[in-house]
């Protein structure tokens, strides 16, 4: 899965493109890496994935990486997987929303 840091233009989003798992963890290693400078630590229940929209300019159906009380991170071009889930149940979920423009959040 890939992952992009949010900036002001896409190019420069572009930039940050890199090549992780498709696992929640992967995702809280790559935001903690980022703020890796900071004291600040997070955890699972910090960050949330959902999906956003697709982008014609890249190619990418875009997930939108949030972390709780700071703002965007950054965007995903897949939704992650979280330990225990039922994977094909998510991915039929994540499909619907896909089909019926909904944004909300199926991760905690």
């Amino acid at each position: 899965m890939k992952i992009r840091e949010h900036r002001g233009l896409l190019a420069d989003s572009m930039e940050t493109v890199k090549e992780i798992p498709n696992t929640m963890q992967a995702v809280l290693n790559e935001v903690n890496l980022s703020w890796s400078n900071t004291p600040r630590k997070f955890c699972l229940d910090d960050i949330s994935v959902k999906y956003y929209c697709y982008d014609e300019r890249i190619k990418w159906d875009c997930y939108i990486v949030e972390i709780k009380g700071v703002g965007v991170h950054g965007f995903t071009d897949q939704r992650p997987t979280v330990e225990g889930e039922n994977f094909e149940e998510e991915l039929r979920k994540d499909f619907a929303l896909k089909q019926n423009g909904f944004h909300i959040s199926l991760l905690k």
